[in-house]
């Protein structure tokens, strides 16, 4: 590989990596939550499963 292609592929790779990380990546707040709405019998035996996405201004969407 030369110089051009070696730098490419590292772009690419680091956009990637960037990319994974915003879709994986959770807030301690938000796991905190979704832990919580998993420990309630009631809500863990509800057929539809209730999962935290995000906290925004106090509010959490779920």
């Amino acid at each position: 590989m030369n110089k051009g292609t070696k730098i490419y592929a590292l772009v690419l790779i680091t956009i990637c990596v960037d990319l994974m990380f915003a879709f994986f990546y959770q807030p301690a707040r938000v796991r905190e939550l979704n832990q919580k709405l998993e420990h309630r019998a009631e809500i863990r035996n509800f057929p539809y499963h209730f999962k935290v996405l995000r906290i925004k201004q106090g509010i959490a969407t779920i």
